[in-house]
């Protein structure tokens, strides 16, 4: 690729909001390697994809970062919370984590409990969001302890004539998330693991060596 369809490439993705702006030499370097003439659609479709993939994977370092308490945060409402202040949506992440939507939704609701979620696919996230084992350790015993709160508080709602799960919305559902967490710091913090996350966390730890990502076994 010479410079002048490089330039044009650069401009026309940053214009649509495609590319990040903050480019470096490695990436520059890489696009001129291609000899000129040889710009095909599909090559300059992968270039724009793997630009917008760093783009997205700075976007959630950063918000990363602004997240309080993350660690007594239920798994799914952190990962909620960080793709919002990233600017993303859940259409995106299951691009990312080759899902469908709906898959992203369950995960970030709690629908789909951490401890149920297959090893391959928990890791996945895991290197998406960037999470340590031990960060998603604290995150998903919050999520099983929240959870088994939440059941108590719908079961008596529903005996005081209150909504069915199914029937609430996600603010709804955020509050008494919400309302869980608070409830939960009031507990004594030295009840022991659930066997479920003792095994869930083996599962995951194996994972994460098989696949050599010694950077998140911390």
């Amino acid at each position: 690729m010479d410079e002048k369809s490089l330039d044009k490439l650069l401009v026309s993705g940053i214009n649509k909001g495609e590319i990040a702006l903050e480019l470096n030499d490695a990436i520059v370097d890489s696009l001129l390697e291609h000899p000129v003439g040889q710009v095909s659609d599909a090559a300059t479709a992968r270039v724009t994809a793997r630009l917008q993939i760093r783009r997205q994977d700075a976007a959630i370092a950063r918000s990363k970062q602004t997240i309080p308490d993350r660690q007594s945060l239920p798994f799914g409402r952190f990962l909620e919370a960080v793709r919002e202040k990233a600017g993303m949506t859940k259409s995106q992440i299951a691009r990312r984590l080759k899902k469908d939507e709906e898959y992203v939704s369950r995960v970030e609701r709690g629908d789909l409990s951490p401890v149920s979620i297959p090893a391959p696919d928990f890791v996945d996230i895991m290197g998406l969001f960037d999470v340590g084992i031990r960060s998603a350790s604290q995150m998903i015993v919050a999520s099983t302890r929240i959870t088994e709160s939440k059941h108590t508080y719908r079961a008596a709602a529903r005996s005081h004539g209150g909504l069915r799960h199914d029937t609430r919305t996600d603010d709804v559902e955020r509050a008494l998330d919400a309302f869980a967490r608070k409830m939960q710091k009031k507990v004594a913090t030295s009840a022991s693991v659930p066997p479920e996350v003792d095994a869930c966390l083996k599962r995951v730890r194996d994972e994460l060596e098989k696949r050599g990502r010694k950077d998140l076994l911390v």
